[in-house]
């Protein structure tokens, strides 16, 4: 099932305004894997949050940036797993082979965010799982795509592969 209901313009540029000169770190599945897909943004995500220098608005409908927005279209997919009290968000655009994956959850008044990212220097760690490097059109290194059976997924999420920030209730 691919979440559809909402308009979303806003996690890829977060992926960039926190991931900062990071390489992607991509999943060839979405992740958790075997968890099922859920169909509703959470309640107590929505509102306006604050991430460094940019306005996040969640709704029902949509979630947008304010100063930063990158528009999805409805060839591209969103799903959205729970685990352990986190909420999973998948991105795949219809122009990537990989999954884009956001770790959220909710602590008082602020949204955590976890997201996957790497220095080309840090990714011999990635080895143990399968593997494939993206290149973009110059040749560089766009983005280390793994494929972490189930039973790998806890000890990859306190790796130092994820990166973690703080969105901030503001309304």
């Amino acid at each position: 099932m691919i979440f559809n209901r909402v308009m979303i313009v806003v996690w890829m540029p977060l992926l960039f305004l926190i991931a900062g000169s990071c390489i992607e770190l991509g999943f060839e599945k979405a992740q958790p894997r075997g968890k099922n897909n859920i169909t509703d943004i959470p309640e107590s995500w929505k509102g306006r949050w604050l991430i460094e220098e940019d306005t996040i608005i969640i709704s029902d409908n949509f979630i947008v940036a304010l100063k930063d927005s990158l528009q999805f279209s409805p060839e591209d997919s969103l799903l959205i797993r729970k685990q352990n009290g986190w909420y999973y968000l998948n991105f795949k655009k219809r122009t990537q082979s990989y999954w884009t994956l956001f770790c959220i959850q909710k602590k008082g008044g602020e949204l955590s965010v976890l997201t996957p990212e790497i220095n080309a220097e840090d990714s011999t760690g990635l080895r143990s799982y399968d593997m494939n490097i993206v290149h973009d059109h110059a040749g560089n290194i766009q983005s280390f795509v793994i494929d972490p059976k189930p039973s790998d997924w806890k000890k990859l999420l306190k790796s130092s592969y994820f990166s973690r920030y703080q969105l901030r209730r503001i309304e």
